[in-house]
This record gives C-alpha cells, structure tokens and sequence, in this order.
C-alpha cells in the first residue's frame, strides 16, 4: 500500500500557518491536518488561505484534524477566514487553566484593541466561556499539562473531552499519527497573581466575567500597568501545544528524502517549560524536519536543539518585524551544526513544501496450527 504526504508550510508572514494533506494511491486527498492559522500580515495571510482551499478537492472540502497552539493574535486571527465553507471535523487545543486563560485575552486586548475581538470570540467558545458553542470546530479535544495532576484548576471546552500530553492521535487507515504535548506550567505564578490583582482594578471584571470593553477604553491603561508589572517578559508566550507529526509504533515505512516525521513547536520557549523536553527528547533523533519555535527568537530556543543535525528547520517570520526575528545566532547555530534552515516569510516564493511517498511494507504472516 502506498500513501503520499505532502507537508507545506505556507509564507504567511509574522505568524504561523501549516498543513499536511494525505493522499491515496490514486492521488485522491483522504485526510486534512492544520497546525495554527494567523498571522501580523492579512494579505499574504489569505492569500494563502485561499492557495489552501483550491488544493482540497469537492470530494474532500474539510480540516479533518486542526491544531491550535496558543491563542495569540497572529496564530489565530486567520481561522474565520479558513473556516468559511470549510468545517473542522477534530479540533485539539491545550488545556488551560482559568488564570491562563483570562491572561490570554488580556494580551490580545492589549496589543490589539478592538481586533482582537474575533479571537476572543474563539477562545470563549472553545473554552465555554461563552454561552454557545462554535459548531465549526468540531468535537474540542483538550490536552492535560506534561505535568497535569489530579485536581488541578483547568478549563475544560463545554463540547469536548480531555486526553492526556502525549496521546496518539490516529489517522484513519493511514499508518499516521499525531502527538500533542501541552507544555503549559500548571503553577506560573504570574498567571495567578495577574488574576488575583486584576480582579481590583475597577471595571475589569464584571459579574465574574472580563470586561472586553473597558480593554478598549476605560481601564486599559490601568491593566497594562498591571501586566507590565507582574509578567514583565520580553516573550509573553506563556505555554504552547506541542505536535508530533509521526508514523505510527512498529509499522516499516520507506519515505523519499528526509525522515518524515515533523514536530511542531508553535511558540514554545524553552527556558519556562522544562518539564515537556524530558517527554519529546526521544523522538528527537528520528525527526527530519522541526519548526524552530518562537520564529527562531534567541529568548525562547533551546540547545536541545542543537543535539543532533541534518535536519530541516523551518522559521516563519516577516521580513521586516519588530522583533528582529529570527535571530542570527540562532541561525548560525543549526546551520553550523549542518541543519538546512528554510525561511517562510511574506514572498510566496518561500512556501516550503516536502512530499514523501510513503510505502507500507507487508508484515510476514503467521500461521497457526
């Protein structure tokens, strides 16, 4: 049986937008998987958007697996736009606790204003926050913490189920599967004194419920003071969800090119979620091809990543941010360890594609007497 990959990571800018379609032998698409969808830049956002669509056939018009690494703006803010005539089957989210959550959308606010009120939507729905749920995402799958114990605070989506950091996620008569790994530390103490201080500000929080509206005006200036005081960050990516992208345990592939196997960083950092790397590391050596997190920033990599070379290492980032992403040390540092670094930014010349074809080798068969 041969199954054929076709792994794209599209140029979309400050952000972060990527997907993996299968497809048969007769080259009919049967399973759909998006890894985050947003970005600083609308244009070439939905125009890739668009070049995404046209590569689904009628036959098979749907996201069959999304995932959402974190709820910032620019991993987000295209997901109304994906979803427009095109529905999610499964979508898998990080669980969150009550203080992450209401952190979240207070970073939205505050770098955003007013444009961030579609995410906000998002992230009420898919956490039940809101009083209806959003029907275009499909069962909500949410994933425990690494180090997630009974009885701890968390927010569960009001339409789904929770599995644990690490669960296999299969694909449908296709020797694939994913691994979600959520690397949210259940005990950040900024999340839990933001909560505890905002709660006095006048007007922020109304009923037991974040006043969106005074974000905009009234108590802004207020709130940011507080955030600036107690998470005081140059990263304010507090937690993203992990993603292995693998073949399944104990099933003989032979892929062209690369080792297929991808992980998904999102925008982990590495020096607050420690906890995670113990849980992936043993994958490491078998991954062909890693999205560098954080668009390559120098604050949030790791030298983990430096343990093992000739990999592909993909960077998402727009070619005039403030952050100066990505970082020259950071590129230095894989290509000297010969890792080929791929730069995804605005031009759509730098759309990195892979495509491997996937031969399942029979097993021998047993017989019983």
């Amino acid at each position: 049986m041969t199954m054929k990959l076709k792994r794209i990571f599209f140029p979309v800018g400050q952000g972060g937008f990527s997907a993996e379609i299968f497809s048969d032998e007769r080259d009919d698409v049967c399973f759909t998987v998006v890894y985050d969808c947003g970005s600083n830049n609308k244009d070439p956002r939905n125009i890739q958007i668009a070049d995404f669509k046209r590569l689904l056939p009628d036959s098979h018009k749907q996201i069959d697996l999304l995932f959402i690494s974190h709820f910032h703006q620019d991993h987000i803010n295209g997901l109304d736009e994906l979803l427009k005539d095109l529905p999610v089957i499964k979508t898998v989210i990080p669980m969150l606790t009550e203080e992450l959550i209401l952190l979240t959308r207070v970073q939205n606010y505050l770098k955003y204003k007013k444009e961030a009120e579609n995410q906000d939507r998002i992230i009420t729905a898919l956490y039940g926050i809101a009083d209806e749920r959003d029907a275009r995402f499909g069962e909500v799958v949410a994933v425990k913490a690494v180090d997630w114990r009974v009885g701890d605070d968390s927010a569960m989506p009001r339409n789904g189920e929770m599995i644990d950091s690490g669960s296999k996620i299969g694909v449908p008569d296709i020797f694939w599967e994913y691994q979600p790994y959520n690397s949210i530390p259940l005990s950040d103490q900024r999340a839990i004194d933001f909560a505890r201080e905002v709660k006095k500000i006048k007007g922020a929080i109304t009923n037991g419920q974040l006043n969106t509206s005074k974000l905009v005006r009234g108590c802004r200036d207020k709130v940011q003071k507080l955030y600036r005081r107690i998470v005081n960050t140059r990263n304010d990516n507090l937690y993203s969800l992990v993603v292995a992208s693998t073949p399944k345990d104990g099933v003989d592939l032979t892929p062209d090119g690369n080792q297929p196997r991808c992980l998904y960083f999102g925008d982990f950092d590495f020096r607050y979620n420690a906890s995670l790397w113990p849980r992936i590391q043993g994958l490491f050596p078998s991954t062909g091809t890693i999205q560098i997190p954080h668009h390559g920033s120098k604050d949030s990599f790791g030298n983990a990543l430096l343990s093992s070379g000739n990999k592909v290492c993909v960077i998402a980032v727009g070619s005039d941010n403030q952050f100066h992403h990505p970082d020259f040390w950071v590129v230095k540092n894989l290509q000297d360890q010969k890792d080929t670094v791929e730069i995804v930014y605005e031009d759509s010349k730098s759309k990195f594609e892979q495509k491997f074809t996937i031969q399942i080798m029979p097993q021998p068969s047993v017989t019983i007497r």
